[in-house]
């Protein structure tokens, strides 16, 4: 068997299958025409993929929930926003713009001593609601409010 051959019974199966979807009698088509990609194209006027019904058809799954990452800025020696809510598996990172060092110092963990541009990365797994504060200037604090 020829590919050539090959081609056309596959395209006419398809024809086949596609008038038994739409509940309409098989009628002779013309022979499709084969061009040199080796690709099988419908003749004229035979419609395409995207115009049959789509009734029994399968619908793909819902994506899977995105990992959820929140961000605190340390500037002017404050924590903004002050309060965060978020749910539980968010990673929530700080960075410190500030000349100054600074940490982030909590009951679940102490973070090292951030310089300027330096980051901290935690994430929360259990609901809750946990106070922190930066350990070297003690008058910096935030919440996160985990739902």
């Amino acid at each position: 068997m020829t590919k050539k051959s090959f081609l056309l019974i596959v395209a006419s199966s398809f024809l086949l299958i596609g008038a038994s979807c739409t509940n309409q009698p098989v009628t002779p088509t013309p022979s499709p025409v084969l061009p040199e990609q080796g690709q099988v194209t419908p003749p004229p006027n035979q419609g395409s993929v995207n115009s049959m019904p789509t009734t029994g058809m399968v619908t793909p799954p819902p994506p899977l929930p995105m990992v959820s990452n929140e961000k605190v800025t340390i500037q002017g020696f404050a924590f903004m926003p002050q309060t965060l809510k978020i749910k539980t598996g968010t990673t929530v990172t700080w960075t410190n713009n500030d000349t100054a060092p600074h940490d982030i110092k909590s009951t679940l963990f102490l973070s090292p001593r951030l310089s300027q541009g330096q980051t901290f990365q935690y994430t929360f797994d259990q609901v809750g609601t946990y106070d922190y504060s930066c350990g070297i200037h003690p008058s910096m604090k935030g919440q996160i409010i985990v739902q």
